[in-house]
């Protein structure tokens, strides 16, 4: 089992994916 802090790990990295895809929505209808 991951420990806790390799989840906490996990989930940050996955608000951060969606943050930097949310970004690239609003460049692409910026831009696009």
């Amino acid at each position: 089992m991951l420990r806790l802090e390799q989840c906490q790990q996990v989930i940050t990295l996955g608000r951060l994916q969606m943050v930097v895809d949310k970004l690239k929505c609003s460049l692409d209808g910026i831009f696009g």
